[in-house]
């Protein structure tokens, strides 16, 4: 329910906006609104302005984990006993279509290839869709090549738990070493972008995938009640996805030639306080500009550089290659 239907449904009945305001839901989604308020000014902003140009950094190989907060990555260091130099950067977006619509919208980056575990780089950069996200983050996606993994998951991909077409598939963040591989294979001369699913739910650990068996989506059934679960299950179902992308990280660190840098495109709400208004909030929401959610980790990896060219992408010779149906995007759920 928007604020402004709450405020009339309240001024015509006070007694029932007193009970609404007492529902843990509805207290929480004023709380997120009045947040998301405050951070983009009024909606004014579009995107984090304090955040930074991905691509004004220095990388020939970036390997975006995605929805990976920066004290979750410094513990799974300390945990898995890894000397990397961990520092960190403020993201421009607490949500992948508005980093990537921060990033990359309106620019032709022709050195760069994108390798995708995410369908987001497809469905907003590159169909057209008509859903009120694509309306607030399309853009032109206007790279060298886009890589969807997603289209054609391995053998080892699973599926969301969640009652849709079989096309919902999540990619084991291990099964993006090999054609990040191949791409830097098939273009030496080229910028590698690596955007992994994990640490994003769902939740592939032993721990999280016991919390799929009554419901489809966790943070939202604990705070509805409908999952009896202490808070730190579910926040070990997200560890249990960290180590999976950083071990996976820590392999391409060791195979792919050139400066490698491993970072986030945006963090994560555990139900830990948001503010200004403290609110509960989990995963995140767009326009919430918390430590939690744009602050994200840094670490570099110096390599012997590659040199990079700019030419534009040949054409494609099956222009199907890149291309998704309206019904696969409507399984994945971003329709």
């Amino acid at each position: 329910m928007g604020i402004a239907r709450l405020v009339k449904r309240g001024i015509a009945n006070p007694l029932k906006l007193r009970k609404l305001v007492t529902e843990e839901v509805v207290r929480h989604n004023i709380g997120r609104e009045l947040n998301k308020l405050y951070h983009s000014r009024g909606n004014k902003r579009s995107w984090n302005p304090r955040g930074i140009d991905i691509f004004s950094e220095d990388w020939d190989n970036l390997v975006i984990l995605d929805a990976l907060r920066y004290d979750a990555m410094r513990a799974a260091i300390d945990r898995r006993g890894l000397e990397w130099n961990i520092t960190s950067r403020i993201s421009r977006g607490s949500q992948t279509p508005e980093w990537l619509y921060a990033n990359f919208a309106g620019r032709q980056l022709y050195d760069v290839v994108y390798v995708s575990a995410s369908a987001m780089p497809q469905y907003l950069g590159v169909e057209n869709g008509d859903s009120k996200r694509q309306q607030r983050y399309g853009f032109n996606l206007d790279v060298h090549e886009l890589r969807n993994i997603w289209m054609d998951p391995p053998e080892q991909a699973v599926e969301t738990f969640i009652e849709r077409d079989e096309a919902d598939m999540v990619l084991p963040a291990e099964t993006m070493i090999e054609p990040a591989l191949e791409a830097v294979e098939d273009h030496p001369d080229k910028r590698i972008l690596i955007h992994i699913t994990q640490p994003h739910d769902p939740y592939l650990g032993e721990t999280g995938r016991s919390l799929y068996d009554d419901v489809d989506a966790p943070w939202q059934a604990k705070l509805t009640g409908d999952l009896n679960v202490p808070v730190s299950t579910l926040r070990e179902a997200y560890r249990e996805n960290v180590d999976m992308a950083v071990e996976a990280a820590a392999e391409l660190v060791e195979k792919m030639p050139g400066k490698t840098v491993v970072s986030s495109d945006h963090g994560e709400h555990l139900l830990d306080r948001a503010g200004p208004i403290p609110t509960r909030e989990f995963l995140h929401p767009d326009k919430v500009y918390t430590d939690e959610l744009v602050k994200v980790p840094w670490v570099e990896f110096e390599g012997r550089r590659r040199e990079i060219t700019a030419e534009p992408p040949v054409a494609q010779a099956d222009e199907t290659k890149n291309r998704t149906t309206e019904e696969q995007l409507n399984a994945l759920g971003y329709l």
